[in-house]
């Protein structure tokens, strides 16, 4: 229901995403100019779906993980999954905080492991460096996504049987 209810309204979605990421109310309306009634809506609703505890003077206390992970084919996934991957990935990736790496290689289940464990490591890694930076003001932080992926894949153009000349 919580996941569902998030999925079916994007406004809803976002306000929890800022609110995970350590922002305070007054900070989210102002940024994304909400007037206190859809503030207040928002905040309500999801106080009655028992991800925020709503507090007096529009203060909140999180009821949920702030790395939240959502169900694997759960509604939110279902609905912004592809979006989020197209939109994370179509960029140029040539700006100074900006990294993208493709390796392909054939690798043993034991090395598959191997980086399974350390990909995950480096993604709790990232949720402490987020935990930690939660008392740095918004002024002096940036929005970062980190994308870790690992599939068994070959690049289709090795597949191809090569071009006759």
């Amino acid at each position: 229901m919580q996941e569902q209810a998030l999925a079916d309204d994007p406004t809803l979605l976002t306000y929890l995403y800022l609110l995970l990421n350590g922002w305070q109310t007054a900070d989210i309306n102002s940024n994304y100019q909400l007037d206190e009634l859809k503030a207040t809506r928002l905040l309500a609703a999801l106080d009655r779906l028992k991800l925020i505890e709503l507090q007096p003077h529009n203060k909140v206390r999180l009821l949920v993980a702030r790395d939240i992970q959502w169900q694997q084919h759960g509604p939110v996934r279902r609905r912004y999954e592809q979006q989020v991957k197209m939109m994370f990935i179509d960029n140029s990736f040539s700006g100074p905080e900006h990294i993208l790496r493709l390796d392909t290689a054939e690798l043993s289940s034991a090395s598959i492991s191997i980086l399974q464990r350390r990909l995950s490591q480096l993604s709790e890694q990232f949720a402490e460096l987020a935990e930690l930076d939660l008392a740095t003001g918004h002024a002096d932080k940036k929005g970062v996504g980190l994308m870790v992926a690992l599939r068994p894949w070959v690049f289709d153009m090795v597949l191809a049987p090569p071009a006759k000349c």
